[in-house]
């Protein structure tokens, strides 16, 4: 990702991209390549040698940088409400949008990170920095390990989120690398998911911790008093 792209956002919505954002590019962990039909077979091989930002996590997929404007200017034209500034990073398979979120009032405070609704007017409240969201993320792919095929023997699941978590460190705070350290130390396990209204809906996942043990370190290392909320505008 070249930098300037960043800049070109910057200037026109005037606020900052937090400062790890701009490490990021400059040490080449938002690298995409092109996206395409050819994308896996030009650069799949690469990103598991050299991960870039949160590549083995479900749902998540960088923006390219020629991108940024142009989604930002939809973002804050259709999406977000007056008083918010949304600058979009990444988006999931459903076409919903990872974004920094500034208060128009107060566009040199830090942003918080959320996942802004396509289809609906709102999104759900994921970290109040970017670090935080990062921990959150990488977390959350070791509670499914369905994005993996995991009886290819030419692929081991455990190495590869290993170096993907290595390449993570320094960008990591060391609490956060500690609990992503000792959980990716454990056996991969099957494990009992109840979700919907009054989780009477069950699903199995093949992850290294449950769900409930997810939530509840992300009370421990990131809470906050929007955390994991649906806010609707």
């Amino acid at each position: 990702m070249d930098q300037s792209h960043l800049k070109v956002v910057e200037a026109e919505y005037g606020v900052q991209y937090p400062a790890l954002y701009h490490q990021l590019c400059l040490e080449g962990m938002l690298e995409t390549g092109k996206y395409g039909g050819d994308w896996y077979m030009k650069h799949y091989a690469e990103r598991i040698a050299t991960p870039t930002l949160l590549f083995l996590s479900h749902e998540f997929e960088l923006l390219e940088d020629n991108s940024l404007l142009e989604m930002a200017e939809y973002v804050n034209k259709d999406c977000l409400p007056d008083h918010l500034i949304g600058l979009p990073f990444a988006m999931n398979g459903a076409g919903d949008y990872y974004c920094f979120v500034y208060e128009k009032a107060d566009t040199a405070a830090t942003p918080f990170v959320i996942l802004l609704a396509h289809d609906y007017d709102g999104y759900l409240y994921l970290a109040t920095t970017f670090e935080d969201f990062i921990f959150r993320h990488f977390l959350e792919a070791l509670t499914d390990l369905s994005f993996f095929d995991l009886e290819d023997d030419r692929f081991v699941v455990e190495d590869a989120l290993l170096t993907s978590l290595q390449a993570h460190q320094k960008y990591l705070l060391p609490a956060y690398y500690e609990c992503l350290s000792e959980v990716l130390q454990r056996n991969r396990a099957a494990f009992i998911h109840h979700y919907g209204v009054d989780n009477r809906h069950t699903e199995t996942l093949i992850g290294f911790l449950a769900k409930e043990e997810y939530e509840a370190l992300l009370t421990t290392h990131i809470s906050c008093e929007f955390l994991s909320q649906d806010i609707e505008f």
